[in-house]
Formats: structure tokens, C-alpha cells, sequence
């Protein structure tokens, strides 16, 4: 994932915390791309399990109402098509702000 922000031009925060008002503590964010976007990379192992995904939920919805934007990709997708997850986002970010962003290499 941090290859595909490099290319993409995007500063960016790996391992951020992010504390919101819904819990004490902060959450660890995967990759942060100020202001407002989130970046996680799930492994399948971990997040396949219920209780996990229930706790996924909760952070991305906590998140949102804070006004953060989310998004969520597997490692396995990452690892396929690496091409695919960057042409995702870019085209999620030209969405979200847009068209405002423009990369400088596609």
C-alpha cells in the first residue's frame, strides 16, 4: 500500500492514532491521508473472523461520524492486483473531491 500512495502522490501517516469522541482511546489507523482520509489493509486471517469484522464496524463507523472517510481493502486484493487497488482510490479520491485531485503520473 505505501508503493501505491507514493506513486499516487499522496502524503501520508502509517500506524496513525486517531482519537475520536466515541471511546477513551485512540484507534490505529493503517494509513492516514490528512485531512480526512483513512486507508486500512486487512489481512485475511484476522479479519475473516466475526468478531473481528464486528470490531471493524464499529472503528469505521466511529470514524465516519467524526468525519473521516474510510476505506478498506484485503491484503489478498493488494497482492493480486496491486494496479487495480491504486485506479480504486484514485478514482475515489477524484469522487471525493472532485475531480480536485489529479495525479501526476497515471
Amino acid at each position: 500500500m505505501r508503493r501505491i500512495l507514493e506513486a499516487l502522490g499522496l502524503s501520508f501517516i502509517s500506524q496513525h492514532y486517531i482519537k475520536t469522541r466515541f471511546r477513551e482511546w485512540p484507534f490505529i489507523v493503517d494509513y492516514y491521508i490528512p485531512p480526512d482520509l483513512v486507508i486500512e489493509v486487512d489481512g485475511v486471517y484476522w479479519h475473516r473472523k466475526k468478531t473481528r469484522r464486528r470490531k471493524d464496524a464499529v472503528k469505521d463507523e466511529c470514524l465516519k461520524a467524526e468525519g473521516y472517510t474510510v476505506y478498506r481493502f484485503t491484503d489478498e486484493e493488494l497482492a493480486k492486483d496491486p494496479d487495480l487497488v491504486k485506479r480504486l482510490i484514485q478514482n475515489r479520491l477524484e469522487v471525493k473531491y472532485a475531480k480536485a485531485y489529479i495525479p501526476e503520473d497515471t
